[in-house]
């Protein structure tokens, strides 16, 4: 065998090694918000965002299982580990300086809901929510932008630590209101049984924002670089609408 040769399985085993921990030490989490991530039995099966995940991980080549977690347990894993991936976020001035925004996903418009059978119930302004009681996700930006408007939690304001979870809580008239972007209010309904929404929506007009795909503060350049490219090319090939309006 040439001197050179013996080297070739040791190179191989080196290579193979390298890729396999740089696959192992990516993790990619969300949570169960339909329509955008739908979970079942604790994995993630369907929804836009996810669906375009999978192929952006594709092109990355990275071929790494997506996690499902309560919310507050996602957020807290990308914030604090390192090379964790995390979706649908939205991005927002507190958050700016936490993550790496590697691209965004949909852009967004919030409002209050409250039960329809709540007939008295009346938001035109954040004046008129703060006499009732809302509920939220913690560590949501919901959550972030409620505090910041004088809902203070053990008063008028429930953090519960997924989004089902938070209508759920509307739906048993544990609380008055909750304050959720357009699509997944008018549409939640249909993640807790319900054929006709139990949901109205009131007249505030909300914030504007986007969701998107983001890494934590200490994650590899190469991991950051790999992702946004691939989400780019994702969207310059026509395959990112085709994702977007499949819900």
């Amino acid at each position: 065998m040439d001197k050179h040769n013996k080297f070739y399985p040791l190179l191989l085993l080196w290579l193979y090694s390298a890729v396999a921990w740089a696959q192992e030490s990516l993790r990619v989490v969300t949570e169960h918000l339909p329509p955008y991530q739908i979970v079942s039995n604790k994995r993630v099966v369907a929804g836009s965002s996810y669906l375009l995940m999978q192929e952006v991980l594709k092109r990355a080549g990275y071929s790494v299982q997506i996690e499902a977690l309560p919310w507050a347990r996602a957020y807290q894993t990308a914030l604090t580990d390192k090379n964790v991936v995390i979706f649908s976020m939205t991005r927002s001035r507190e958050r700016e300086r936490l993550f790496h925004w590697i691209g965004e996903l949909r852009a967004l418009s919030y409002t209050f809901y409250s039960l329809r059978a709540s007939t008295g119930i009346r938001v035109n302004s954040i004046e008129q929510a703060l006499h009732y009681t809302v509920v939220a996700v913690r560590n949501s930006v919901e959550a972030d932008i409620l505090q910041q408007q004088g809902f203070k939690q053990g008063k008028n304001l429930i953090l519960t630590t997924g989004h089902v979870e938070a209508w759920q809580v509307l739906l048993k008239g544990r609380a008055d209101i909750i304050y959720a972007n357009e699509l997944i209010g008018d549409n939640i309904h249909l993640s807790i049984g319900e054929q006709l929404t139990p949901f109205v929506k009131q007249p505030f007009s909300g914030i504007r924002a986007a969701l998107y795909v983001a890494a934590s503060k200490t994650s590899d350049v190469e991991i950051v670089t790999r992702l946004s490219q691939a989400l780019q090319s994702v969207k310059k090939d026509g395959t990112f609408e085709k994702f977007l309006n499949s819900q």
